[in-house]
């Protein structure tokens, strides 16, 4: 059973010592760590995070167990082996890359804390903890991992998009780009160039974030934050038809419509986003999201004008039969 003393989180005295802000240089060969240092949070909310999160998850051993056996029945035998002997490595890996499959990170986080003492360099071992981290939201926790893996020998597409995608997550694009440049080299796929992409968004880099993007919806045309994104970019350079066919294969024409609306609202184009907004409330009058936006939108249109109209007699009276009316004449325009 784990317990949370176990964990590879330091005391608090010394995260006192070694909390200070360090800026990160951007390098692609990083130095290995001694084989003795566990990985060390930067914060000390960086290790409460973490062991929250711990907490968290270890209460869901007993399920994610059970799921595992569930869609796959046939692993009864090698759970069993690798419960009942730790040292059985073949039953160990053979679980851990279930566990990971199934983005069950639990189970297999348990599994490779407990070998990791014995081998803490181990690529593949480093590697699958930066991914966890990385999905458990402490990207500072996953970066270590990630550059002792690279530096222990893991030199696949799949290890340098890790490490892109944790410094993706960290608001690093100029070294997520350097890393996400090296998986290409190895594997052009769809994900890593809608990551890419985004990276340039990050950056301010239009026209190489809209490259990017297309050729990832080229190769994948089911990643929608793909089509979300190069949905932003053509709406900034005014293809708003380009943007609304984008966001419409992205799912329920009302969502596209909701969306656009959000792209008009955030380029304070207010009358154009809440066209898009009522027509998705036209289709789908329950949705709420839109009706939210729509809400908030109102806020921010100007209230409507109210003429104060003269008694219709003496306007009869005052208004000239002939020649143009004289400016006074026209009545003031009063917002309630």
């Amino acid at each position: 059973m784990y317990r949370l003393k176990k964990v590879f989180l330091p005391g608090c005295a010394t995260l006192l010592l070694a909390s200070g802000c360090v800026t990160r240089a951007t390098h692609l060969t990083p130095q290995p760590a001694p084989a003795q240092e566990a990985i060390k949070p930067s914060s000390l909310s960086d290790y409460i995070r973490g062991v929250y999160k711990l907490s968290a998850e270890a209460s869901r051993q007993v399920e994610q167990r059970a799921i595992l056996l569930a869609e796959a029945p046939e692993l009864e035998d090698v759970v069993a082996r690798a419960e009942q002997n730790p040292e059985d490595t073949e039953a160990r890996s053979r679980l851990i890359a279930e566990y990971m499959s199934r983005k069950l990170y639990w189970g297999a986080y348990e599994l490779l804390t407990n070998s990791l003492p014995a081998s803490p360099n181990d690529a593949e071992t480093n590697l699958n903890l930066a991914v966890i981290w990385d999905a458990w939201g402490l990207y500072d926790m996953a970066l270590p991992y990630a550059e002792r893996a690279i530096a222990n020998g893991a030199t696949s597409a799949q290890a340098y998009e890790t490490i892109g995608r944790i410094e993706l997550h960290r608001n690093h694009p100029t070294e997520a780009l350097l890393w996400y440049g090296r998986s290409l080299e190895s594997d052009r796929t769809a994900p890593v160039l809608a990551n890419i992409g985004y990276a340039h968004m990050l950056r301010s880099e239009w026209e190489s974030a809209r490259t990017n993007l297309e050729e990832a919806t080229q190769l994948d045309d089911t990643l929608e934050e793909a089509h979300n994104n190069l949905a932003i970019i053509l709406s900034r350079t005014g293809d708003d038809t380009g943007a609304l066919a984008h966001l419409l294969r992205t799912g329920r024409p009302a969502v596209a419509f909701n969306n656009m609306g959000v792209l008009y609202l955030r380029a304070q184009k207010l009358s154009d986003a809440q066209n898009y907004l009522e027509k998705a409330l036209r289709l789908e009058p329950d949705y709420e999201v839109a009706r939210r936006n729509l809400t908030a939108l109102e806020a921010l249109l100007p209230r409507p004008s109210i003429l104060q109209l003269p008694d219709v007699a003496t306007e009869t009276a005052a208004i000239p039969h002939t020649g143009d009316v004289p400016l006074a004449a026209h009545p003031q325009a009063t917002i309630e």
